[in-house]
């Protein structure tokens, strides 16, 4: 029996498929099982190398995931048993390149803040006040796009993160749900403000 046959057997490939259509209960299962893949390899990088010490665990682990589930689960759906590799094999793979990519991120913003920091003599500059009300503006379109986007349960998100000022933790223990819950709002949230800006 082919490692294809024992995939297609256990129900991997129908559990991808169903997240990958965003059924509660296939996420659900699925976070359940690649969670302490994910977690582990980032911990294991993390305690390699100084470079990612300095980074939030449950930050890289969300930006994992983000990855895994983004675009209709297009990089879980790149796994192919037939290569030999396991799904949790194949994550840790994923795991370490995206580790590796924000640790990337990190020092090109950091590099980027550096050169960007206003001397101390220099005046720093405020925006205009029509430049005050043209951003007062877009945020209050945005906010009647993504109110008008976002089912009822999303805009409870929505306010606990970006009108409460809540933190993933808070926001899950606020509204009894785990912080997966929210990290997954959190990322449809993004996802839209980004479509609003390119349409605007």
């Amino acid at each position: 029996m082919s490692a294809l046959d024992v995939t297609q057997g256990d129900g991997t490939a129908a559990l991808i498929a169903a997240a990958a259509r965003r059924e509660r209960e296939a996420l659900r299962k699925l976070t359940e099982r690649l969670l302490p893949v994910v977690r582990a390899r980032v911990r294991r990088l993390q305690s390699k190398r100084a470079d990612l010490r300095g980074l939030d665990t449950a930050d890289l682990v969300q930006q994992v995931f983000v990855v895994l589930l983004d675009d209709d689960a297009w990089q879980l759906r790149q796994w192919d048993p037939a290569r030999g590799a396991t799904l949790e094999g194949y994550v840790g793979m994923v795991s370490e390149r995206e580790v590796g990519n924000s640790s990337q991120r990190a020092m090109t913003r950091e590099r980027r803040e550096a050169t960007d920091e206003p001397q101390a003599d220099a005046p720093i500059e405020q925006p205009s006040p029509e430049a005050q009300v043209i951003a007062r503006q877009a945020a209050a379109r945005l906010g009647e796009f993504l109110d008008g986007q976002l089912p009822p349960k999303g805009q409870v998100v929505l306010k606990c993160l970006y009108a409460d000022g809540l933190d993933a933790d808070e926001a899950a223990r606020v509204l009894g749900v785990t912080k997966q819950v929210i990290y997954n709002w959190q990322h449809k949230i993004r996802l839209l403000a980004r479509e609003f800006s390119a349409a605007h």
